[in-house]
């Protein structure tokens, strides 16, 4: 899991868009819990922590969409990773699904 955002994070800084070490790590926590199971959770939660002008979100989401395709998502090979044996973070209702809403809020 590690390993796929590290790449993604390069591949948003190839874009032109500036990622501190202090974004990074809370890219890390944004992955952590909402997961890779939904794609568009995942993608506005990243945008937010991620990109911080019009144009930096603009090069972030043509790089998510370029990045995590749909058929990445859908690959049965990638099922393992992006479900996991337990139970994916931010599945369970609570303080999770809380942090997701006011997320997709834009609170």
């Amino acid at each position: 899991m590690d390993r796929v955002l590290a790449d993604f994070i390069q591949a948003v800084r190839g874009a032109e868009v500036r990622v501190s070490v202090a974004e990074a790590l809370e890219a890390h926590e944004v992955v952590r819990l909402l997961g890779y199971g939904d794609r568009d959770a995942l993608r506005e939660g990243l945008g937010v922590t991620l990109a911080k002008t019009v144009d930096e979100k603009s090069r972030f989401f043509d790089t998510f969409d370029r990045y995590f395709t749909a058929e990445v998502f859908a690959d049965a090979t990638h099922q393992a990773f992006l479900t996991g044996a337990e139970e994916a973070p931010g599945d369970a209702p609570g303080e999770d699904a809380t942090l997701v809403e006011r997320l997709l809020a834009g609170d």
